[in-house]
Parts: structure tokens; sequence; C-alpha cells
């Protein structure tokens, strides 16, 4: 699908987010991405500074995760909706 490239980036940052912080971002926590801005949806989703959300081609209505937040050895289903403005080609990044 063509929208997995650009949630891939979204979880990418994410994950990335609760390695350096220990955690999914439980409250208590500090991140290095304090001023980033959270994804719509039942998630510890944040977008990494350098997104820039007036320039972004997807724009998230929201991201469930379940269970929230993922717990390690248990399964993690992911719901994404979004709506891009403009097609995205083969082999995107």
């Amino acid at each position: 699908m063509k929208i997995t490239t650009v949630l891939t980036s979204v979880l990418l940052a994410s994950a990335t987010t609760a390695r350096l912080t220990g955690s999914w971002l439980s409250g208590n926590e500090v991140s290095v991405f304090d001023d980033a801005q959270k994804v719509p949806g039942e998630n510890p989703l944040t977008y990494c500074k350098s997104v820039d959300l007036e320039k972004a081609i997807l724009k998230i209505d929201h991201v469930n995760l379940s269970p929230n937040p993922p717990e390690a050895g248990k399964a993690l289903n992911i719901s994404a909706k979004g709506t891009l403005s403009e097609d995205i080609e083969d082999g995107a990044k």
C-alpha cells in the first residue's frame, strides 16, 4: 500500500521516542521530542520535530493501537486512516 511508506516514518519516529525515553511516554517521562505534536487517535505516537504538518502530503485522521500502549510479547494491531494530497510513486521513501 502506498500509505504504508508514509505511515512507517511516523511509527519509526515514535519507536525512536520510546527507545530514547525507555517507554512509550506514560506521562511521567521527558522526551527529546517535547515540542512534537501528538498523532491523532488512541496511541502514544508523536510527529518528529522535522515534520512540517503544513507541507505533509499525508493528513493523518487517526492511528489506533491495540494494546495501547504496546506490550512486549503481545500482538500489536494498528488501525490508521488518513488522506493523501498527492500520489506517491512506487519506491518512494
